[in-house]
């Protein structure tokens, strides 16, 4: 559609060789389940955080189901049409808005029903710049492509994290908000950026209403997790190996 085909070129403005890299918040577990009012309930209390403006990109696609983890498949897969080319297509939403929805167009859309949520995609828009000027790279002399986050947005499905140099992508939840935007990370490390992100009290009162509105019980993981995070330890930011259960930044870069 006009939205996807807007996106490219708005990227291409700010990187043209086509990077892009999402900081993922995500809860890490087990998810509760979900409903159409839950998701239109952290809508409203995003909104509540005034870190929002009226610009960027917004849509809202769900899908409803058993449950999140009834599966771990994605929304998007690949037919091949003729040898070396592939159409990608969207799973069938039963909503699905990409007019531009204001975010209280879709909390009326949402609000009050219980059906349980399988899967859901939904784009809030551009955050305002004390949001995205901790996070934004631009004029690095090592690197001449900038990173300009510019959208702010909440996935429920299987989350995954990986760099540039990942072979295989990292499951690691199941529900995200989401920074993202044209460009990648280097010469910053994504330890760096966290680090950014702690000292940035817009972007935590968004971290603050994740945490508060989907918990997470905060135990010691077992043997089998600290190992795993020592093995990727470029997509795990933070000191601790053992750091008990919570909401955890990660990583998507592609490029």
């Amino acid at each position: 559609g006009d939205w996807v085909i807007a996106v490219v070129i708005e990227l291409s403005r700010c990187n043209p060789m086509s990077f892009f890299t999402t900081l993922s918040y995500y809860r890490p577990c087990a998810p509760p389940p979900v409903t159409a009012d839950d998701l239109s309930r952290i809508i409203a209390a995003i909104c509540s955080t005034d870190t929002l403006t009226d610009d960027g990109f917004r849509w809202l696609s769900v899908k409803f189901g058993e449950s999140i983890v009834q599966d771990d498949k994605g929304t998007t897969w690949k037919e091949e049409k003729v040898p070396g080319i592939s159409a990608i297509h969207d799973i069938e939403w039963d909503i699905d808005l990409s007019d531009d929805p204001t975010p209280h167009e879709m909390i009326g859309v949402l609000a009050s029903n219980q059906d349980r949520i399988y899967r859901a995609q939904i784009a809030l828009g551009r955050p305002n710049e004390d949001v995205l000027r901790p996070i934004t790279r631009e004029n690095s002399p090592e690197n001449e492509i900038d990173y300009c986050p510019d959208g702010l947005s909440i996935n429920v499905g299987p989350i995954e994290c990986y760099d540039l140099k990942t072979d295989q992508p990292l499951h690691v939840g199941w529900i995200s908000l989401d920074l993202s935007g044209g460009g990648y990370l280097f010469p910053w490390t994504f330890r760096d950026v966290c680090d950014r992100i702690q000292r940035a009290s817009e972007i935590q009162r968004l971290t603050d209403v994740c945490r508060s509105f989907w918990p997470v019980d905060a135990q010691t993981p077992e043997r089998r997790i600290t190992q795993l995070r020592r093995k990727f330890s470029d997509l795990w930011p933070y000191d601790e190996f053992d750091r008990p259960w919570d909401w955890y930044w990660g990583l998507r870069e592609t490029g």
